[in-house]
């Protein structure tokens, strides 16, 4: 179901006629089997109670798994159906929901268990596996693994699978240059980068790096040493570097 909700400055008959005229083409040429138009305030709250149920109705039945993602609107049709393969190709008799912001390419590609299923071992068994590869099916469509609901904390760490390190690197130096303590939001949105022996002066990792002709790292000093990162600023730990 598409929802559209249409506004104009010009006459409630010109609009009409025009909205009528959409559907029409619509039907004959196949991307429509049906439509309703609403004729007064309280059919037109109907319908969009309609749409903003969809996530209530997911909450109450339990055992869902949850991708907001973007893709280009052209490419939307071809990505859920890839998606769909993907997530049944995991557990066949999973539920389908999928609805969300078709005007600016926004998925909620949101997988609900089988029927009979329990909900918590459902999530445990299949959430990783299904967000991985609706993530991945995003990402090669030249979409974003994050949309509305932004990365946060459960996406932060797929961010290391789908931007580089020097997009990574670059998203901690704006941060550090407005938080420089780290207290706002710490631990969201920027996983901690794995270590790069460059930044920890590993002068046989330069040496193996020149041996083989590439250049050295830019911002390491003479000592081999990477920037000194201020005391207590929250952004290294025993798992990885986040740079400053």
């Amino acid at each position: 179901m598409v929802l559209l909700e249409l506004a104009s400055g010009g006459s409630q008959e010109a609009l009409d006629a025009g909205l009528v005229a959409l559907l029409e083409q619509a039907v004959e040429r196949g991307h429509a089997t049906d439509a309703t138009v609403a004729a007064s305030l309280a059919q037109a709250q109907a319908l969009w109670h309609i749409r903003e149920s969809i996530s209530d109705a997911q909450t109450q039945e339990r055992g869902s798994v949850r991708c907001d993602v973007s893709v280009p609107i052209s490419r939307i049709p071809a990505f859920i159906d890839a998606a769909t393969r993907a997530v049944l190709a995991l557990e066949p008799q999973a539920r389908m929901i999928v609805y969300g912001h078709l005007g600016d390419g926004n998925v909620h590609f949101n997988p609900l268990r089988p029927a009979h299923t329990d909900a918590d071992a459902f999530v445990r068994r299949h959430a990783a596996a299904i967000a991985r590869a609706v993530d991945d099916l995003a990402h090669a469509a030249e979409g974003s693994i994050s949309a509305e609901h932004g990365v946060g904390i459960d996406k932060r760490d797929a961010l290391l699978a789908h931007k580089s390190r020097a997009e990574l690197e670059l998203m901690w130096r704006i941060k550090h240059a407005l938080d420089p303590r780290n207290v706002l939001n710490p631990g969201k949105v920027l996983p901690v980068l794995p270590e790069d022996p460059l930044r920890l002066g590993d002068r046989a990792a330069l040496a193996r790096l020149a041996d083989a002709g590439q250049p050295e790292r830019a911002g390491l000093s003479d000592a081999g040493h990477g920037p000194e990162e201020p005391a207590g600023d929250g952004l290294s730990n025993g798992r990885g570097t986040a740079p400053v």
